[in-house]
């Protein structure tokens, strides 16, 4: 049952506001919200728009897109005590830019609403959640559970401006990186179809990466059985498995170990391929956002609600039943998660073989 609330004050079809996009989470979290921010950025009720992000990777993908200066880093530091100081100091920072409404980023901590309500004098505040309703929030709905985050996201956004629909997704790409890109790849020879993979998820959520040693069995595969190059993507969350896969395919010809860690270079590679496998990673929603074929290896992971968006993205679950799906709310994944054992070589060699032959 869906529940949504207000304040009770109308919309004004004639007014102005200055908005607020509150999306603090990771690359993909991120780029699911980016159908919006391209909406708003044009919607005639829109005086002015800001974004809150997570990083300055996060950054890096809207920069091309959204002025700098209104692009603001929500901070977080390895100190628990830090970290809070300078989040209150963040929220209240906001008052001097005069915000009239934050639509905050579907499911987020539920502190949020109430942080841009009352620290930082944001009259409207939009979001949803799992009931009871959080404090400070004006606006709000039932999170949909297996509804997708990008639809969530434009139904949030509805329930303020009821006359608004989502836009497309925006990256910051340009033209001298997607060139440099197509000369890295270029340098490669032709004879080899190019194919990415992300070993990795990020640290907060390394349980839903597919096990090393079932991923390199599944990469061993895709080399002997098709014309294939593998180019594979290690950021500075994912150095703890990066050893494993150096010590496998260093000497392989074939696989190239991309370590770039500017996410705008890391797009423009990812722009230049054949097809990218993940698990459900920011990576893989990159990917789809470039257009490129994704296939997501879906364990712990609420996939209706979070796989890559778009007509080219694909998803592989175990064949087995599997009853705890999702589970990766939890600090440790039950059963150990056969949902990612338990996937069959065949099931990805399958899908590859297709998007080769495309």
């Amino acid at each position: 049952m869906e529940h949504i609330r207000s304040n009770k004050i109308p919309f004004n079809i004639d007014g102005s506001y200055r908005v607020l996009v509150f999306q603090t989470w990771g690359i993909g979290d991120l780029i699911m919200a980016t159908p919006i921010i391209s909406a708003l950025k044009t919607f005639p009720q829109v005086e002015k728009l800001f974004v809150a992000v997570g990083g300055e990777t996060q950054k890096r993908l809207l920069i091309s897109e959204i002025p700098e200066k209104d692009i603001l880093i929500f901070p977080c530091s390895t100190s628990v005590v830090e970290t809070y100081w300078k989040r209150l100091i963040f929220f209240r920072s906001l008052k001097r830019r005069k915000i009239d409404v934050a639509f905050v980023g579907t499911l987020h901590n539920r502190k949020s609403g109430f942080a841009l309500k009352y620290f930082s004098n944001i009259k409207f505040v939009v979001g949803d959640s799992f009931p009871p309703k959080p404090m400070g929030y004006t606006h709000w709905q039932e999170f949909k559970r297996f509804f997708h985050r990008v639809e969530g996201s434009e139904q949030l956004v509805k329930l303020f401006f009821p006359n608004f629909a989502k836009g497309k997704m925006i990256l910051g790409v340009d033209k001298n990186v997607r060139a440099s890109s197509l000369e890295y790849i270029s340098s490669f020879s032709k004879d080899l179809t190019n194919f990415g993979v992300h070993p990795g998820s990020g640290k907060l959520q390394k349980n839903k990466r597919v096990p090393p040693s079932k991923l390199i069995q599944i990469l061993k595969a895709m080399l002997d059985n098709f014309p294939i190059r593998l180019f594979l993507f290690f950021g500075p969350e994912d150095m703890g498995i990066f050893s494993i896969f150096k010590d496998e395919f260093q000497h392989n010809l074939r696989v190239i170990f991309v370590q770039e860690k500017d996410i705008a270079k890391v797009a423009g590679i990812i722009s230049q391929l054949k097809g990218f496998i993940a698990s459900d990673s920011g990576l893989g929603h990159l990917a789809a956002a470039l257009q490129i074929p994704v296939i997501t290896i879906a364990g712990p992971t609420d996939f209706l609600a979070t796989r890559p968006w778009g007509k080219n993205s694909q998803i592989i679950l175990s064949e087995e039943k599997i009853i705890c799906r999702p589970c990766y709310y939890k600090d440790s994944v039950p059963q150990s998660a056969v949902c990612l054992e338990s996937i069959k070589t065949s099931q990805i060699l399958d899908m590859v073989s297709s998007l080769i032959k495309c």
